[in-house]
């Protein structure tokens, strides 16, 4: 197989992976508002993240150690779509609550490890992963902005229909998975339980800059939570008609930041990359807060232009902190546990530290918009906060030791 179409193949599933989720997240928690189940907001944005702790690693040491990485995301992939179409199946009757969350629970347990199996498989068989990894990864942004605009399109941001053409993508992203390249088990099979598991990836974080890296990540995905909770209900509070294609303003900077990948990794250093991710986060916020702030002074649309640039700030703050991330990570760690070192990651931003913002911004947003708090001027306040805290504790944190020299250490 030619490495141009093994970067062709690798674009296509990163397109369909991310387009799948990219019809229901953005707009999920005003479809249930409008199906009268807001009750589960919190559960539902939580339950994916409770998945993202239990299956990851197992899966990923599966695939470091015995069946090949690409058949198990086919069986993930297909097993994501079953539970997702049923879920929103009984989303959509309206009349079991118990069951949409029980195959939300499947769906998370199955599916979780999807997203860091497709970035082991890539970087696995990508020659030059700094250069060229932005150019595959891409397609998984434009998946889900097109997802997005589609959702908008055909006037489905309210509807469980959202779920249904997920799943078709899902269908059709598994199939796909299969025509990947083999990217066969290392051969090392797990001697303990904990090798088994997938634990021994823990043994990564020996490395002081690592775990830095991941201290932050954990940080910084706490305010990131309440980006996908709430940022649609704040468009709804300003009376913005397509959410959807709205929110599609951060893919377009995701677009740009990873096409722009492998020249900011050939002329900055790693930490300065992360520092200006991590400001990018704050800005983020910052323009959401400036955005109320202007409230009165400006006419609605003039209000929308603040949140809409806070909404572009994301897709550099995402980019370059959590994709440049997994690179960083991969160069990193053995061959033996790389699948497995992607795997915590998911396991550690999108998993524990989900749940706690998730939780944190339900209460935070409860009290401020809600109840008798200062309303969203307070809510995205305490945001830029959690990010200042997470910009800091990298800054002071992290030393900048070359690969070699922390590989030596361990």
């Amino acid at each position: 197989m030619s490495e141009r179409s093994i970067q062709l193949r690798l674009s296509l599933v990163f397109f369909l992976l991310a387009a799948m989720p990219g019809c229901w997240t953005p707009v999920l928690s005003i479809v249930l508002e409008a199906r009268g189940w807001s009750n589960l907001t919190d559960w539902v944005f939580v339950i994916p993240s409770l998945g993202a702790v239990v299956s990851p690693l197992l899966l990923a040491a599966v695939a470091d150690q015995r069946v090949n990485a690409e058949k198990v995301l086919a069986a993930v992939m297909t097993a994501n779509a079953i539970c997702t179409a049923s879920a929103f199946w009984f989303l959509g009757q309206g009349n079991s609550q118990a069951w949409f969350l029980f195959f939300l629970v499947a769906k998370a347990l199955l599916g979780a490890p999807a997203w860091s199996l497709l970035m082991s498989i890539t970087l696995t068989h990508l020659t030059e992963p700094e250069r060229q990894f932005g150019g595959v990864r891409v397609w998984g942004t434009i998946g889900w902005m097109m997802a997005g605009w589609g959702i908008s399109w055909f006037a489905l941001d309210e509807s469980p229909m959202t779920g249904i053409v997920a799943s078709c993508i899902g269908v059709i992203a598994a199939g796909f998975s299969l025509t990947l390249p083999a990217t066969p088990p290392s051969g090392i099979q797990g001697k303990t339980l904990a090798e088994s598991l997938g634990l021994k990836a823990f043994s990564i974080l020996k490395d002081r800059d690592t775990a830095v890296y991941f201290l932050t990540a954990f940080l910084f995905s706490i305010p990131l939570a309440a980006y996908y909770v709430y940022t649609p209900k704040f468009l709804k509070y300003l009376e913005v008609e397509n959410v959807a294609m709205m929110l599609s303003l951060g893919q377009t900077s995701e677009i740009i930041s990873m096409l722009l990948m492998g020249w900011v990794f050939r002329r900055l250093r790693v930490k300065w990359i992360f520092l200006l991710a991590l400001g990018a986060g704050l800005l983020r916020y910052a323009f959401y807060f400036g955005g109320v702030l202007s409230e009165g002074a400006l006419p609605g649309w003039g209000q929308v232009v603040w949140v809409a640039i806070g909404i572009f700030m994301h897709g550099f703050c995402w980019t370059l902190f959590f994709e440049s991330g997994r690179l960083f990570v991969d160069r990193r760690v053995p061959r033996e546990v790389r699948s497995q070192a992607q795997a915590l990651m998911t396991v550690s931003t999108g998993g524990v530290a989900t749940i706690v913002g998730v939780f944190f911004s339900g209460w935070l947003y409860r009290w401020c918009v809600e109840g008798d708090g200062p309303g969203w001027m307070g809510f995205w306040a305490v945001l830029v906060g959690l990010c200042v805290f997470s910009l800091l504790v990298f800054a002071i944190g992290y030393k900048g030791l070359p690969v070699a020299v922390a590989r030596s250490s361990k």
